[in-house]
């Protein structure tokens, strides 16, 4: 099981900088018996979701500063393509 003080140092190692309450969301989105922990294989599928949301997101990020502005349809075509 990975809690928040595993999850944080695993996902810095793969390059990610989150947060404190990000990493609460992701606990809670992917703990499945809601006892503050992430079972290994749901930290797989965490991590191939935050892959897939990150590469998304930096096709719009064109000048990769880390902030993109997109219409409500982009933003669904976004959201729709990781779904």
């Amino acid at each position: 099981m990975i809690d928040k003080n595993k999850l944080k140092p695993s996902l810095t190692g793969f390059g990610y900088r989150l947060t404190d309450q990000f990493y609460d969301v992701l606990i809670r989105k992917f703990d499945r018996q809601r006892r503050g922990q992430v079972a290994f294989d749901y930290f797989i599928q965490c991590c191939i979701v935050l892959q897939r949301l990150t590469d998304v997101f930096r096709r719009y990020d064109t000048d990769q500063d880390g902030w993109i502005q997109v219409s409500y349809e982009q933003y669904l075509y976004m959201v729709f393509s990781i779904v």
